[in-house]
């Protein structure tokens, strides 16, 4: 057992061998204050979130990161926007009507992986309402 003195480095020791991965940075786009789904008319945002401005964004981005000859994004992250609010976090149809995969088919010319964000309580005020009604 570590030293009383030693036990935050003796854990922190005991984190990266523990590790299933080596520690990488992740170079990620995060649509947060960029795409943005309905109802946040008073948060900045540049352009609502949609299948079309996502693909868009993907090729803004990992294109110009090409042309100047760097890796491509690792995840392109989809902020509060992606789900529809009246479910329990299904895909919104009418911002993604065939669903993620042109999304994810534009992310994977690139080797970029499509993340999604996610709420443990549900998300915020009226969507987090509609979905703690629902269950």
């Amino acid at each position: 057992a570590a030293a009383p003195s030693q036990l935050r480095r003796a854990f922190l020791e005991y984190v990266e061998t523990a590790r299933g991965a080596q520690f990488e940075p992740l170079l990620h786009y995060n649509s947060w204050f960029d795409l943005r789904g309905g109802g946040w008319a008073r948060l900045p945002h540049t352009h609502d979130m949609t299948a079309s401005a996502c693909i868009t964004r993907l090729k803004a981005i990992n294109g110009n990161l090409s042309d100047r000859r760097a890796p491509p994004l690792d995840a392109f992250l989809l902020d509060d926007g992606w789900d529809n609010w009246d479910s329990l976090w299904d895909v919104s149809p009418k911002r993604f009507p065939e669903g993620f995969g042109p999304v994810l088919g534009a992310a994977a010319h690139w080797g970029t992986s499509l993340g999604l964000w996610m709420s443990p309580f549900g998300g915020y005020e009226a969507a987090a309402a509609r979905r703690h009604a629902i269950g």
